[in-house]
């Protein structure tokens, strides 16, 4: 299962307080974003609904997020989180959703690969991987940069 996939099916359920939704909501993501730029998988599986983990465990959601952000071939950043786009408050059963927009980019640095690919060979991998990309995030989210090994994806 696609390690970003599962961050998209995340539902943040919480309580009300004195301050507004939208603020709990921005701090909750904020947190839930962050845990998983710090690699603190079991921080971040804290703001995943427990109906995803009906479909996939917790420990697998762990191992994909563990397996795509260490990867030998790559380096990952995360940007911080920009929410907008508030929906109602929704009740469903005991919990209280809403729907929003949370924009966010990460980076992906391709590792030095000169020692196994040529320069050509190199390229047209890193086009490869831009494809999967454009397939997994839309076309215009997607940009790389050959000269930096650079891919800034916007999800």
């Amino acid at each position: 299962m696609n390690a970003i996939a599962v961050g998209f099916l995340l539902l943040i359920a919480f309580s009300t307080h004195s301050q507004s939704h939208q603020d709990e909501i921005t701090i909750d993501y904020g947190k839930y974003s962050q845990s998983i730029m710090d690699k603190k998988f079991d921080v971040t599986l804290n703001y995943i609904n427990e109906k995803v983990f009906e479909k996939v465990s917790r420990a697998e959601v762990k191992k994909e997020l563990s397996r795509f952000t260490n990867t030998e071939e790559a380096n990952f950043q995360f940007s911080s989180p920009a929410l907008n786009n508030f929906g109602e408050l929704k009740t469903v059963g005991e919990e209280k959703f809403m729907k929003f927009q949370a924009i966010q980019y990460f980076r992906v640095t391709a590792r030095n690969t000169s020692s196994i690919f040529t320069t050509e060979m190199h390229q047209k991998v890193l086009q490869v991987i831009k494809i999967k990309l454009e397939k997994e995030f839309g076309e215009e989210n997607v940009r790389l940069d050959l000269n930096r090994n650079l891919f800034t994806v916007k999800f």
